[in-house]
């Protein structure tokens, strides 16, 4: 028996219940999820370190890491406790890890070009933090820089999203995976801009109110120190997120079921 998979479309109230659903799966599973969110970003951020070849090595494990992401969060769903083993888990299939790495290959080809472009165009510093002597550090927007930063990066982002579990649990081929996860992300922006909005509104507005909280009891070292498992849990909770997003949009039903459908029309 074959699947066939359908792509549904949401409302924007969606991308709320996404964050909803993904503070619930960290709230069950606190330090598994903090602890597969850091070995996701060490098997990205590690490579990356190596000069020269290091982004590039780093764009090509991504989809890796992403996938072993949100495959941690599916075992929390689950029920049962995310490790490191996820991360190997999703490369067992030779197919599945051929298309992984063609995945990874593709977005190299794209993420390091845009990078010597951002790096050449100033668009790499559209959002600096600029330290001025006697006073708090700054926040400096360029909006123009950022405007078309945004606009050369939304589409590999779109075509990379939902890429990764395409590959890794439908079995997709790597450019097809990519296509799909565009337009999965074209016909839900809604809610996906909901969800993005409201991940990043949540975190600025925590990291502001916890700076200023512990700033008054303690020294800025303290502070530092804090924000860094901070993040680490904001980005645990948008992986969250993006699982609940993938079980929503993604529909996989049998061609059985498909053609008994279609006859009771």
């Amino acid at each position: 028996m074959s699947n066939a998979m359908k792509i549904r479309v949401l409302g924007a109230r969606n991308g709320l219940i996404w964050i909803r659903d993904g503070l619930r799966l960290f709230g069950g599973n606190p330090l598994s999820l903090l602890g597969s969110v850091a070995a996701g970003l060490l098997i990205v951020w590690l490579p990356s370190t190596v000069p020269r070849v290091g982004p590039a090595i780093a764009a090509v494990l991504a989809p890796i890491a992403s996938l072993g992401l949100i495959a941690a969060c599916r075992a929390a769903d689950a029920g049962r406790i995310p490790g490191v083993a996820v991360y190997v888990d999703g490369l067992r299939d030779p197919q599945t890890r051929r298309q992984l790495l063609m995945l990874g290959v593709i977005n190299a080809l794209i993420v390091v070009p845009l990078i010597a472009i951002g790096q050449a165009t100033g668009m790499d510093r559209a959002i600096s933090i600029v330290a001025g002597p006697n006073q708090p550090p700054q926040v400096e927007v360029h909006p123009g820089l950022l405007a078309l930063r945004i606009a050369l990066s939304t589409p590999v982002l779109m075509a990379m999203w939902l890429a990764p579990p395409l590959v890794g649990w439908q079995h997709l081929t790597a450019p097809k995976a990519m296509f799909y996860s565009f337009f999965a992300c074209w016909r839900n922006r809604w809610p996906l801009l909901t969800f993005i909005g409201g991940v990043l509104g949540a975190g600025a507005l925590t990291t502001v109110v916890m700076a200023a909280i512990v700033s008054l009891l303690a020294p800025a070292q303290v502070v530092a120190v804090l924000i860094a498992p901070l993040s680490l849990a904001l980005l645990a909770v948008a992986q969250g997120g993006i699982f609940r997003m993938y079980t929503q949009i993604v529909e996989v039903a049998s061609v059985d079921q498909e053609a008994s459908e279609v006859s009771k029309r």
